[in-house]
Formats: C-alpha cells, structure tokens, sequence
C-alpha cells in the first residue's frame, strides 16, 4: 500500500484530519449519564435479587462460618486467655 507524498505536505503530521464525534440529540452527559447507568444497573431483576439475599450471606458469614473457623484454628493452640495463644498441633486430641 504505497501512499503518494505530496512535495508540498512533507509533514506527516499535518497531514490528518480531525474527526469530532458528538453524543446523539437528548442523550445524557456527564453525571447525569452515571446517575443514569447507576439506575439501570440496580433495575435488574439479578441485582435486586442479589440486594434481598446480601443480608443473609453476610450474617450466615459473620455469625456461622468465621466461629467454625476460629474455633477449628483455635483447636490446635493453647490458648489461656491471658497470653498468646502458640501452636501445639494435635496435642491437645492426644
């Protein structure tokens, strides 16, 4: 793809052409156009859902699955309390 130069452009440069592109008529600009994406993003029916049922993950997280795995890391330590708890493997199931 050869391209011819003209011997009076020699500058690549200012050899282009300037393309503006506006958004169409009535759209939204700005933080109106996220305010506007915000909304239809919550307007799924799949994120309302996911809105309804955050509630209880999260307390089934914080109220179940972290004591077991406080409790199940705590099983190999002794612990007393009052100093840090140090690791001693299986000696306390033995």
């Amino acid at each position: 793809m050869n391209k011819k130069i003209d011997p009076a452009k020699t500058d690549p440069v200012l050899d282009t052409e300037s393309i503006t592109e506006y958004p169409p008529a009535g759209a939204r600009t700005g933080l109106g156009a996220v305010i506007d994406g915000v909304r239809d993003f919550f307007n799924k029916e799949w994120v309302i859902g996911y809105c309804f049922i955050l509630p209880n993950f999260v307390g089934f997280l914080v109220f179940t699955s972290l004591p077991v795995i406080a409790s199940l890391v705590l099983s190999f330590t002794s612990w007393d309390l009052f100093t840090a708890p140090h690791f001693i493997g299986l000696k306390n199931f033995v």
